[in-house]
Order: C-alpha cells, then sequence, then structure tokens
C-alpha cells in the first residue's frame, strides 16, 4: 500500500503501532484514613523517553506525543 504525501509528511497519522512500558501502583496519603491514589510510570521503548501521570488524561497526553491523537478515543474517554 502507497503512503499518501500527508502520511510522509505526518508519520502520526500512520496506522502502526508504539511500544511503551507503563508501571502502575497504589500510593497511600499522609493521613492513612484517605484512600489511595493510583500513580503510574510511562516509557517510549524506542526513544527512552519517560513520563509519569496520575490520571488517564496525562497518560493519554504522554502516548499522543508518538501516535497522534484518536480523536474518537479520547471522545469515548471523556463520556465516562
Amino acid at each position: 500500500m502507497a503512503s499518501t504525501q500527508s502520511e510522509i509528511q505526518n508519520p502520526k497519522s500512520q496506522i502502526g503501532g508504539a511500544s511503551f512500558l507503563v508501571r502502575i501502583w497504589w500510593e497511600t496519603r499522609e493521613d492513612p484514613r484517605d484512600p489511595p491514589v493510583w500513580r503510574g510510570r510511562i516509557e517510549h521503548v524506542p526513544s527512552g523517553r519517560v513520563g509519569y501521570f496520575d490520571t488517564i488524561s496525562d497518560w493519554l497526553a504522554f502516548v499522543e506525543r508518538w501516535t497522534g491523537a484518536l480523536v474518537s478515543d479520547r471522545a469515548h474517554l471523556e463520556k465516562r
């Protein structure tokens, strides 16, 4: 399948994959009566770039730096 000119100029628009390593954990709060919170670390494997997140929006923003925005998926997440 031949690439279109826009795909050549913007490789994020191509359908494909990207490799990420993700670790999530619970972190307790200072007051033990407060519920723990989720934290996470994500690494873009090819570049070695690392980010930390505590929301799905932050995680998605990191991923989209390499994949481009998936508008239909983002709309689905925001409905939750």
